[in-house]
């Protein structure tokens, strides 16, 4: 089988194509590689995909005119591309508000081009990477609804995910035959992950000897997805289009457990034999106080549960 897979440079969607590759499928990997520049893994994730014979990239910003065509030129030699997985974005809560435009441009108009260049290449499955952010200050353990039932986004970066899945839904409705699935994703977290995040900055500090940041006062909690886990519900998905009866299906991937920051620090310097110094800093009004998947709806539609829990997550990412 043949899939796109957009953001091919970043995280999940590196990894996501690294497994479709094994599993002796076509991919045409979709990255401008910008993230390199506060990401250097990203060019990294890029060079080993670019050295599988079945890898086809393409360098270019998910926004260009160039994509409908480009992906055109790629159907007309590979044949016809079964899916898109659509994991380009500009990722982050924090202080997102203060990038408003780039973050409406990237994640909203962006999730519009690809949409659109997947009608015109005739690809008629679309799985979009959303995010558990979209259930701002929603009741735990979080449900799937749709979209337009979502409460009001905690941070500006979950009301750009929203309105990516309203804008999937959309498109599934309006094209003959189409269908989208919707995994809204749980703190995803491996080896090779953003340095940005929480795990990452709490390693480099224990690493330095520095006290480690910890925003309020660490009671807040996350449910922690292992980056395996998360790519083995993205092969389930592609595999079970075809006995989802919706037009768009909305999942829940996570782990469903949640951790708080100083248990998840507490863990991570048991990893590393340390004892952890904390500087406590003020909380960001955009965070959200707590996430939890329930689980029940992946259990039961995709077979999905994860098989990870954070111990063995860290256990292997710290073996690493």
């Amino acid at each position: 089988m043949t899939f796109c897979v957009t953001g091919a440079g970043g995280f999940i969607g590196s990894a996501v194509a690294s497994a479709l590759l094994q599993r002796n499928d076509i991919v045409i990997g979709i990255d401008d590689l910008s993230a390199q520049t506060h990401h250097p893994n990203t060019r990294d994730h890029w060079s080993l995909l670019q050295n599988h014979p079945n890898f086809h990239p393409l360098q270019l910003d998910i926004r260009s005119s160039d994509l409908a065509q480009a992906l055109l030129d790629m159907k007309q030699n590979l044949g016809d591309i079964d899916a898109v997985c659509h994991f380009a974005a500009k990722p982050g809560v924090r202080d997102s508000h203060l990038q408003f435009d780039e973050y409406n441009s990237i994640n909203v108009e962006g999730t519009k081009c690809v949409l659109a260049a997947a009608t015109s290449a005739g690809i008629n499955r679309v799985l979009f990477a959303s995010s558990s952010c979209v259930y701002g200050t929603g009741s735990l353990p979080f449900v799937e609804v749709p979209p337009a039932e979502l409460p009001k986004a905690v941070s500006h970066y979950g009301w750009t995910k929203i309105q990516g899945e309203l804008v999937t839904e959309d498109w599934s409705r309006s094209i003959p035959e189409a269908q989208a699935i919707v995994f809204r994703l749980f703190s995803v977290y491996g080896e090779h992950m953003r340095p940005d995040l929480a795990i990452s900055i709490f390693r480099d500090h224990l690493k330095r000897g520095k006290a480690v940041p910890v925003f309020g006062q660490g009671h807040d909690s996350r449910d922690y997805t292992y980056i395996d886990d998360v790519v083995d519900a993205v092969l389930i998905g592609l595999d079970r289009f075809q006995h989802l009866n919706s037009p768009t299906s909305f999942f829940n991937v996570g782990c469903g457990q949640s951790t708080s920051t100083l248990e998840l620090l507490q863990m991570v310097a048991d990893q590393m034999g340390q004892s952890p110094e904390v500087r406590h800093l003020p909380g960001k009004k955009e965070e959200m106080s707590a996430t939890l998947a329930s689980t029940s709806k992946s259990a039961r539609e995709l077979n999905f549960i994860a098989k990870h829990s954070l111990e063995e997550g860290l256990n292997l990412m710290f073996a690493t």
